[in-house]
């Protein structure tokens, strides 16, 4: 798939959003799920750092 940087620059800030917002919201109920929140984010940290 071709995608341009803006694409990817809004699935990024759209992926950071659902990250945070699951982090801060479901710290205390849903622990799986902010352990894959905190996955994705730092996954993304990761893509940039190489870039």
């Amino acid at each position: 798939m071709n995608l341009d940087d803006l694409t990817w620059a809004r699935a990024r800030a759209w992926a950071i959003a659902v990250g945070v917002s699951g982090v801060s919201y479901y710290w205390r109920t849903f622990p799986a799920f902010v352990a894959e929140c905190k996955a994705r984010l730092q996954a993304i940290l990761t893509d940039l750092a190489a870039r």
